[in-house]
């Protein structure tokens, strides 16, 4: 059965602390919530963020856990800040909820750090912060205006896009259906495809330099644009800044990247916010 809406903003499941430091901009109020919550392997995971960092890494496990760090102007607008979570099974969601600007101090942030099943497809939407996915193997969406886009150790679907910051996208493995498309306005992209890897590239800025490690097939290269067949092609793969570099660069093999050693991250603490 479907759990119902969670609000995360009882009193007694905040760990309020001092003064956290000058990065936060008289954000002094702080607070740590966590949930967990089944999620198949093949489900779905949502999150929607304004202000904040988001990192979420696959891991070995049927759940998802979430762990929420909050900052605000003080305790009262600590509580107003709030984090509804939805769903299980199939599909878990989490929005931000952030109260109503006021002249008296910001609206607060929100830090994220979350584990997902490694097989399920995970959708990110942030504003200002960066967005970081690693060791996800099915589709990943990562998406914010103003920070930086990372998605590493990727396997299936991605797209990852800025207004206001770098994207980067590093494929562990590449398969036939394979795609990838990374966009910027102000920003560079960055895309690294293993060095077996079949593929069909194109990347395009307007004000910047465009690299490729790879050998290209039916190559069509300008200043700012290039286009062309890696080994047998087959995935599909796009870059574009407006204001920027783009780079395709050469990784490591499939088979070398699958025999490093992985180190998988430690669940979070159990429990608060419930």
């Amino acid at each position: 059965m479907r759990r119902g809406l969670l609000s995360l903003a009882a009193v007694s499941s905040l760990a309020l602390s001092g003064c956290v430091g000058m990065g936060d901009f008289g954000l002094n109020a702080r607070a740590t919530v966590t949930e967990s919550r089944p999620l198949a392997s093949d489900g779905r995971f949502e999150l929607e963020n304004v202000n904040g960092r988001v990192e979420v890494t696959g891991w070995d496990e049927a759940k998802v856990s979430i762990e929420a760090t909050k900052h605000a102007a003080s305790d009262r607008a600590l509580e107003d800040l709030r984090i509804e979570i939805t769903g299980e099974g199939d599909r878990v969601s989490v929005r931000t909820r952030y109260p109503r600007p006021h002249w008296f101090g910001p609206g607060g942030r929100v830090d994220y750090v979350v584990r997902v099943p490694r097989t399920a497809r995970v959708k990110v939407g942030n504003v200002n912060g960066q967005v970081e996915v690693e060791r996800v193997a099915a589709q990943v969406a990562a998406s914010t205006v103003n920070g930086s886009v990372q998605v590493r150790d990727a396997e299936s679907a991605v797209e990852a896009s800025s207004v206001n910051g770098g994207v980067e996208v590093a494929f562990a493995r590449v398969g036939p259906e394979g795609r990838g498309s990374l966009r910027t306005t102000n920003g560079s992209a960055h895309l690294t495809l293993p060095a077996d890897a079949s593929a069909d590239v194109e990347a395009r800025t307007v004000n910047g330099s465009v690299r490729c490690d790879f050998d290209l097939a039916n190559e069509s290269r300008s200043k700012r644009h290039l286009e062309g067949r890696i080994a047998a092609g087959g995935g599909r793969f796009e870059l574009r800044s407006v204001n920027g570099s783009v780079s395709i660069d050469r990784g490591l093999s499939t088979r070398a990247a699958s025999h490093e050693p992985a180190h998988p991250p430690a669940e979070a603490p159990a429990g608060q916010g419930r």
